[in-house]
């Protein structure tokens, strides 16, 4: 069965990956089956990889799996990794459980409620009394320019430049 590019199947035919590196809490897979009734296009936005279909061992969704499991949902899209090296489904298991960025805070308070995003699963720091820290109030737009140079002494007459119009700036090597 398709629903547009992906397939379809019951919860318990996926296999859960033994060997996935993820672990959840009681609490965050209590977010998470809250966030599947919530925002249940989700579940088709982002389906379920496994590594084919003869197995369903899942690659990545390992726990939106368990959540749907849990909250007796019939169907759960899912994509094959057929197409990949055992080498590649290695790394896909890592890859899709990594996160390759970190929040900006003080956008994420600036323009979400804290408490909101804290019950969908985002790590927001806490203040010494243990409250959500709010940046709200603080969060200033920074504004930049990135001068690309050709080399260090073009970088360094940029720089000279700059300073004797009185920019504040500092030289950089990325």
């Amino acid at each position: 069965i398709f629903c547009g590019m992906h397939k379809i199947a019951p919860p318990s035919a996926f296999k859960l990956n033994p060997v996935n590196p993820r672990k959840i809490t009681a609490e965050q897979l209590s977010r998470l089956k809250r966030s599947l009734q919530e925002l249940p296009q989700m579940l088709e936005l982002r389906p379920v990889v496994v590594d084919n279909d003869h197995s369903m061992t899942v690659l990545g969704g390992n726990m939106r799996v368990l959540a749907a499991r849990e909250l007796g949902i019939a169907e759960l899209p899912y994509v094959t990794a057929d197409n990949l090296t055992d080498e590649q489904k290695q790394r896909f298991i890592i890859a899709d459980n990594v996160s390759f960025g970190e929040w900006e805070q003080e956008m994420l308070t600036a323009y979400w409620d804290v408490d909101q995003l804290v019950d969908w699963g985002v790590d927001i720091p806490q203040a010494a009394d243990n409250a959500a820290v709010d940046y709200r109030n603080d969060y200033a737009p920074e504004y930049k320019v990135v001068v690309e140079c050709v080399d260090e002494a073009h970088q360094q007459r940029v720089y000279n430049q700059l300073q004797e119009q009185g920019e504040k700036c500092k030289p950089m090597i990325l």
